[in-house]
């Protein structure tokens, strides 16, 4: 990855997709009873940037939102807020 894609990929962060996103991990943590460690340990992240993601600070990058569905068995499109692309044709 280079530094480009970093910044044109913050610069294109939808408020609604950090939102979602953050609301689905906190319930999920919460629900489940994890730590942010925990948490963290399981999809390889630190425990800083799982706040980060809850606070919806910060998306996760495609490495852990594709275990972060894995652990919560969703699908990309809902982690981050999107329609099923199949229901909308």
């Amino acid at each position: 990855m280079y530094l480009g894609d970093i910044v044109s990929r913050k610069q294109n962060e939808d408020p609604a997709m950090i939102t979602s996103c953050a609301e689905m991990i906190d319930k999920f943590i919460i629900d489940n009873n994890y730590t942010n460690k925990q948490f963290g340990d399981v999809i390889g992240v630190d425990e800083a940037t799982v706040r980060k993601y809850r606070k919806g600070e910060t998306l996760p990058s495609h490495a852990a939102a594709k275990k972060i569905t894995l652990l919560m068995k969703i699908r990309y499109h809902e982690l981050m807020g999107y329609k099923d692309p199949k229901e909308e044709q």
